[in-house]
């Protein structure tokens, strides 16, 4: 346990739920920390999203460049929804995450555009959904423009419907089972009254 890369990330997370600034520095360090699918750098990414601050954001901002590695970069993507709240950038930023060849931040930027509810987005979003992309990439963007419109209840995919009809199935099944052993003893009750 004591070379775990789980145990810094989870440190650089918790360091950025002080929301002190001073903590800022310490988080950069943790961005050159090697570690398996970068987890101790996109630890110190989610800690600097946890401070909120403007400093922060212009941080954040600049790991969206190709040179850092994608697990980085998704991770921005994810906390500039949080972060990015009234900030104008941010969606520029997320919009152009979206262009990526990388479909999982390509998922993330158009998830976290969502969460900050930009009209300006829309169009962008929109355009996700048109041509052969990727199901999921599709839905989370038709996803995004709900909640920016404030539509955040969602029509249920075919696999969803699927697995709520097994479901209810299973349940009717359930309920017959315990049915049938009582309506054979009430049934075999009144014919032994009639008699």
């Amino acid at each position: 346990v004591a070379n775990s890369y789980l145990i810094p990330a989870e440190a650089y997370r918790s360091l950025g739920k002080i929301r002190d600034a001073k903590v800022l520095s310490a988080l950069e360090k943790g961005l050159h920390s090697h570690s398996w699918i970068d987890m101790i750098a996109a630890g110190a990414v989610t800690g600097m999203t946890s401070l909120k601050t403007q400093e922060a954001f212009e941080r954040l901002t600049k790991l969206v460049h190709p040179r850092y590695s994608n697990r980085i970069r998704q991770t921005v993507a994810a906390g500039l929804g949080t972060i990015g709240k009234g900030r104008e950038r941010a969606v520029d930023v997320l919009m152009d995450l979206m262009k990526d060849d990388y479909i999982n931040l390509q998922i993330s930027a158009a998830a976290a555009l969502g969460e900050l509810g930009n009209a300006r987005a829309i169009p962008a979003l929109e355009e996700l959904q048109k041509g052969r992309r990727d199901p999921r990439l599709a839905r989370t963007a038709m996803e995004s423009i709900r909640k920016i419109n404030g539509v955040l209840e969602l029509a249920p995919t075919k696999k969803e419907q699927n697995e709520k009809k097994s479901e209810e199935e299973l349940a009717l099944q359930r309920m017959r089972r315990k049915k049938l052993p009582r309506l054979v003893r009430t049934t075999n009750q009144r014919a032994r009254s009639n008699k």
